[in-house]
């Protein structure tokens, strides 16, 4: 396949309600857009938006890696194969290009589909159904809290996901158990601290919320070693997020990593789940590194997860979700609610605890120029 063209677009979109990050409140979203057109006349789109506070990269680096790489994808003799991109000289090295690549790869594998008549997630899970689980994200005030909790629970949605040590533990104690009485026995309570607590502080929120059947709690302690012993003290599972750079670096046998290789190897495979944000940490070669050696054959497993991006880099986590996540594991895209309004004509059908692939995917090509800014094409 031959790239004939490849335009960068600026966007900027104004939350109907900023967005809460570690401290700050962030009013805006702001990003980039790739479009990729084949000589065939088919087309694609990618989105490289940092997050800050949580990137490694800036939107204006992003900008200077993407012109790069699209520049040498598009003049490679007789057209680029399937997996042209990861030999690409932009993309090596640190990962900080996270979100420039995912951009790069994700715009490739629509591209690549498009021309050979299948879906995105094909080359990786060929049999796949196309409908993906989801859950839910409960965020903001007690009440809101709350009413979102029992909404979700009449949606169909197994699994949701609150925010903790954010305020003082016994608040947030109280709200867990009040999520679990909402929400009821049937649905997954996932909790997410962004290694809030010392191991100290971790065990006593666990032991007071164990009752409440938590299905795993994201990063509870601030040092990563502590882990298995959170788990040992409480009985309740933890998942990795934030620490999923250093599970990058052990598995790439790269830099330095703060345990010996066998211990940070067991704290992985002792994970109830690994929750990849591909626009956070992202290399071309970590999706089949966490594929092939965490989550299969192992008690490890895939959570894709967003970080506020717009329909078009949603969408392409929601087919990273098929190519990646087992089809009963819900996908983290609820954070698709703050962008209103989109830079999709169509927003994405994210409704209700399940999603149908084929109808995202259509929805993800109602692209609106209007709403963009072209600030590089060749």
């Amino acid at each position: 396949m031959k790239i004939a063209r490849a335009e960068v677009f600026a966007y900027r979109l104004r939350l109907d309600s900023p967005i809460p990050l570690r401290g700050r409140d962030l009013p805006e979203r702001t990003g980039l857009l790739l479009r990729l057109e084949s000589e065939s006349g088919r087309q694609s789109w990618g989105e490289a938006a940092p997050l800050p506070g949580f990137s490694r990269e800036t939107v204006a680096a992003c900008r200077r890696k993407l012109e790069e790489a699209l520049a040498a994808l598009r003049s490679l003799e007789g057209g680029a194969e399937r997996d042209s991109i990861r030999g690409l000289r932009a993309f090596r090295g640190p990962i900080a290009h996270s979100a420039s690549y995912f951009a790069v790869e994700s715009a490739w594998r629509r591209l690549q589909a498009e021309d050979h008549g299948v879906s995105p997630w094909h080359d990786k899970a060929p049999d796949r159904a196309p409908i993906i689980q989801l859950n839910a994200l409960l965020a903001g005030t007690e009440e809101r809290i709350l009413a979102r909790a029992q909404e979700a629970a009449t949606q169909g949605y197994r699994a949701v996901k609150l925010k903790v040590g954010r305020d003082r533990m016994t608040d947030d104690i109280r709200v867990v158990r009040a999520v679990r009485e909402a929400i009821g026995p049937g649905v997954a309570l996932r909790l997410d601290a962004n290694q809030a607590w010392s191991i100290e502080d971790a065990v006593l929120f666990g032991k007071a919320v164990a009752a409440s059947d938590i299905a795993y709690i994201e990063e509870p302690c601030q040092q990563f070693g502590d882990l298995p012993a959170f788990r040992l003290r409480t009985g309740i599972p933890y998942a990795i997020d934030e620490s999923i750079f250093t599970v990058h670096d052990m598995l790439r046998g790269r830099g330095k990593t703060p345990l010996p290789e066998r211990a940070l190897a067991g704290i992985v495979q002792e994970a109830e789940a690994l929750v990849w944000k591909p626009t956070l940490v992202h290399t071309p070669t970590l999706g089949d590194l966490l594929f092939h050696d965490v989550a299969q054959g192992q008690s490890s497993r895939i959570v894709i997860s967003a970080a506020f991006e717009s329909g078009v880099g949603t969408a392409a986590l929601a087919n990273y979700a098929a190519m990646f996540a087992s089809p009963d594991t819900p996908a983290g895209l609820d954070t698709y609610t703050w962008i209103a309004p989109d830079i999709l004509r169509e927003r994405l059908p994210l409704q209700g605890g399940a999603a149908d692939l084929n109808a995202i995917n259509a929805a993800a090509e109602t692209v609106d120029t209007d709403r963009l800014t072209r600030v590089w094409a060749l």
